[in-house]
C-alpha cells in the first residue's frame, strides 16, 4: 500500500501551531474533547515542566491537577530521568529473557507493601492492574462473584468497568462482565450481609474514593472490611492507584488502619511521571493457588509492554526517592496536606462551598452550585459549574486543577509531593477570591465562551449541540421573562429606526417604541437580579442588545439634528473606549466590571430621547446629564483599569 503524502515528523509535530494541532484533534482524534478543552480555555500547549510548575505561552502555571495522581513526586524529576537514561542502551522490550530491573522492582514492591504481599505482575495502567487482580481472585478461589463499592472508579476496560460504580460509564457498554454486585461504600454491615448470602471471590475497594469525589470512609471501616473478608474467605483487593506511593501521607492509604490486603493495585505515580507503569502485588499464597506450577504460570502473566526496562527504571527510582531520608517526602505530604485542608476549611464560610475533605495531598472541595435557572439548564450547571471554577482558577490565577469524574461538583487538588506551602497558600487564596466575587464572572465567562463557540461554524455548532443534548432535552425551559424581554427589545430596535426615518415622520410612535424598549431594559434587569432568572443567554446577549439600542438612538439623534454631534461623540467614544479597554485588560488576565456601561446611562439616554422626540425641553437637559455621566464613568473606568494594571486593583 503506498504511503500517502503529508506524514508528520517529530520536529514538525513539536513546531506545529496551536491552530494546526486543534485541526488535527478535530479531524483525526476526538473533536468533542477538543471542544471541551476550548470551552474551558484549557486548550493550551505546554512546552516545559519542572517540579510543580508547567509552562505555556510564556506563562507559568501551578500544577495542582498532578495528572490525576500520576505526577507523584514532581514533573521531570532529575533522578527519575537519569535512571531511565542509564538503561537506554539496553533492550527496552525483550520478554524471553531475565531482567535485573524487573526482579529488583518486584523485590522493592514486596518490601514496601503492607503485610505478606510478595509476588508482582507488571502492566501499563491502573485498569490493567485491576483486570489482573480480578482475574487472580477468580483463579485462586474458584469463585465467580466480585463485590465492589457504589460510587467507585476502577477503570474503563470491561472487568474494571464492571466494578465501577457509575452507571454513566457502564450503560453504553452493557452487557458487562457478569457476577459483579455493588454495596454502599463505607457500610461494612451491607458488605457482610452480601457476603453471607453467597460466596464471592473478592471485594475490591478504594481506601479513599478518588473519582467518586474524594470520599473518605468512616474511621475503622477498612479494618472491619478486612475482618469480614477473612471471615467469609473472600479476597480483599485494595485499589491504591490514586492513593498509593505517599499521596495521603502514608506509603499506602490502607496503612492508616493497618490493613493487610490480599492484593494491592498500583499505577499512576509508579511511573515517576515519565512512563506508563502499573502493577498488582499479591500474597504468595494467592499467587500459588492461581498461577503456581509450570502449566499455569503463563495463563495471565505474560504481557507485551509490562515491565519494560524504562518503566522499571522509573519505578525503581520513584520508590528510592520516596524512601530516602526515612521517607521524608511522605511525612511532609502528611504535614502539607493537613495545612492544605486547614486552610481550605476556612472557605466553608462561603455558601457556595458545601464541604472540603481529604487526606494528605489528596484534597476535594465540593460546591453547592448557584441556582441560575429552572429545569434542564440548571441541571447543566450542576454538572459543569465546578469546571467553570476550574477554568477561572487556571485563566485568572494560573492554577491547574480538575473536577472528579463521578461527582463533577468536586474539584480535586492533587499537586506533586514536592509542592511547598507558599504555593498551597496561593491556591487557597485564589479560590477564596473567586468565592468573594460570588462567581458572577465565572458564570458570565462560561456563557460567553459557549456563545462564541455557537458562532464557530456548522461543525462546531453540531458538536456543542450534541454534547448538551442530554442536559437540554427541552430548550424551552431556558426561555424566561428576562430573556423574552431582551428578545422583545431586539425586535423593537428596527421598528424604532423605521419610525424615526419614516416619511410620515411618526416621531410620536418612535417615542412610544423607545419608551417600551427602555422599560424592557429596566424590567429584565430587575427580574434577573431579584428573581434569580439569570441564564447564559441573558448574560451574553443582554449587554449586546443594550449597546445596539443606544448606538441606534445616538446615530438617529445626530441624523435628525435632535442633538449636537459633540454629545454623540462623547457617549459613543466612551463606549468604544471601554470595550477596547475591557478586551485589553482581559488579554492580560485582568478583570474589570463593565456594569456601569449598562442600565444607568442606558435608561437616562432612552428617557431623554423619548422627551426630545415629543419635543419636551427637559429632554435636552437630561441628555446633557447623560453626557456628563458618560464622561465621568469613562474617567472612573480609566482610573480603575490603571489600578488593575499596576496591581492595585
Amino acid at each position: 500500500m503506498p504511503v500517502k503524502d503529508g506524514l508528520i515528523t517529530i520536529d514538525e509535530a513539536l513546531e506545529a501551531s496551536k491552530e494546526q494541532v486543534k485541526e488535527w484533534y478535530k479531524k483525526y482524534f476526538n473533536p468533542s474533547f477538543e471542544l471541551i478543552l476550548e470551552l474551558a480555555e484549557f486548550d493550551a500547549i505546554y512546552d516545559k515542566a519542572d517540579g510543580t510548575t508547567v509552562y505555556a505561552d510564556g506563562q507559568s502555571y501551578l500544577d495542582f491537577l498532578g495528572g490525576h495522581g500520576a505526577v507523584g513526586i514532581s514533573h521531570n524529576h532529575p533522578e527519575i530521568l537519569a535512571s531511565i537514561q542509564k538503561v537506554m542502551g539496553r533492550p527496552n522490550i525483550l520478554q524471553a529473557a531475565l531482567s535485573p530491573l524487573t526482579a529488583a522492582l518486584a523485590k522493592n514492591l514486596a518490601l514496601i507493601t503492607p503485610g505478606d504481599l510478595e509476588k508482582s505482575f507488571f502492566c501499563n495502567s491502573g485498569a490493567e492492574a485491576v483486570e489482573g487482580a480480578l482475574k487472580i481472585a477468580r483463579a485462586a478461589t474458584g469463585r465467580k462473584k466480585i463485590i465492589y463499592a457504589e460510587n467507585s472508579f476502577h477503570g474503563k476496560t470491561f472487568g474494571a468497568l464492571s466494578a465501577t460504580g457509575k452507571k454513566k460509564y457502564q450503560n453504553p457498554f452493557k452487557p458487562l462482565v457478569p457476577e459483579f454486585e455493588a454495596v454502599p461504600f463505607g457500610d461494612s454491615e451491607a458488605l457482610e450481609q452480601k457476603l453471607s448470602q453467597s460466596e464471592a471471590a473478592a471485594f475490591i475497594v478504594e481506601p479513599i474514593q478518588g473519582e467518586g469525589g474524594i470520599i473518605l470512609p468512616p474511621q475503622g471501616y477498612l479494618k472491619e472490611v478486612e475482618r469480614i473478608c477473612r471471615k467469609y474467605r473472600t479476597l480483599l483487593i485494595m485499589d491504591e492507584i490514586q492513593t498509593g506511593l505517599g499521596r495521603t501521607g502514608k506509603m499506602f492509604a490502607c496503612e492508616y488502619e493497618d490493613v493487610e490486603p490480599d492484593v494491592i493495585c498500583l499505577a499512576k505515580a509508579l511511573g515517576g511521571a515519565a512512563v506508563p507503569m502499573g502493577a498488582y502485588v499479591v500474597t504468595d499464597k494467592v499467587w500459588q493457588r492461581a498461577y503456581g506450577g509450570i502449566d499455569r504460570c503463563l495463563i495471565h502473566t505474560t504481557t507485551t509492554f509490562g515491565g519494560t526496562a524504562w518503566g522499571c527504571a522509573a519505578a525503581l527510582a520513584t520508590i528510592n526517592v520516596l524512601c530516602r531520608d526515612s521517607s521524608r517526602l511522605i511525612h511532609e505530604a502528611k504535614d502539607k496536606g493537613e495545612y492544605f485542608l486547614t486552610e481550605f476549611k476556612k472557605l466553608d464560610k462561603f455558601d457556595v462551598i458545601k464541604e472540603t475533605r481529604g487526606k494528605g495531598l489528596m484534597i476535594g472541595v465540593e460546591f453547592n452550585q448557584p441556582r441560575i435557572a429552572k429545569g434542564k439548564i440548571n441541571q447543566l450547571f450542576k454538572e459543569y459549574f465546578a469546571q467553570l471554577v476550574v477554568s477561572q482558577l487556571r485563566n485568572k490565577y494560573n492554577v491547574l486543577s480538575v473536577y472528579t469524574l463521578n461527582n463533577p461538583n468536586v474539584i480535586r487538588f492533587m499537586p506533586p509531593l514536592t509542592v511547598n506551602k507558599e504555593d498551597i497558600a496561593y491556591t487557597v487564596s485564589s479560590l477564596e477570591k473567586l468565592c468573594l466575587e460570588g462567581f458572577s464572572g465565572t458564570l458570565i465567562a462560561g456563557g460567553m465562551r459557549a456563545g462564541k463557540q455557537m458562532g464557530g461554524g456548522n461543525d462546531r455548532k453540531q458538536h456543542l449541540s450534541q454534547s448538551l443534548h442530554d442536559q437540554l432535552a427541552n430548550p424551552l425551559e431556558e426561555i424566561n421573562l428576562p430573556n423574552l424581554l431582551t428578545i422583545l427589545r431586539l425586535f423593537l430596535i428596527p421598528v424604532f429606526i423605521y419610525l424615526v426615518l419614516s416619511p410620515q415622520n411618526r416621531l410620536d410612535l418612535a417615542a412610544l417604541t423607545l419608551a417600551i424598549a427602555g422599560a424592557t431594559d429596566w424590567l429584565d434587569g430587575f427580574t434577573a437580579r431579584r428573581l434569580g432568572k439569570v441564564t447564559e443567554f441573558g448574560t451574553f446577549f443582554d449587554p449586546l442588545v443594550d449597546r445596539l439600542l443606544i448606538f441606534s438612538v445616538l446615530a438617529l439623534g445626530f441624523i435628525k439634528e435632535i442633538v449636537p454631534l459633540w454629545t454623540v461623540m462623547v457617549i459613543f467614544g466612551r463606549d468604544i473606549f471601554m470595550i477596547l479597554g475591557y478586551q485589553y485588560l482581559r488579554a492580560r488576565k485582568k478583570k474589570l466590571s463593565l456594569t456601569f456601561l449598562g442600565k444607568g446611562t442606558t435608561a437616562l439616554i432612552a428617557v431623554s430621547f423619548v422627551l426630545l422626540l415629543l419635543k419636551i425641553p427637559l429632554g435636552l437637559w437630561l441628555f446633557y446629564l447623560s453626557v456628563l455621566l458618560s464622561f465621568v464613568s469613562g474617567l472612573d473606568y480609566f482610573r480603575k483599569g490603571l489600578g488593575k494594571l499596576r496591581g492595585a486593583g
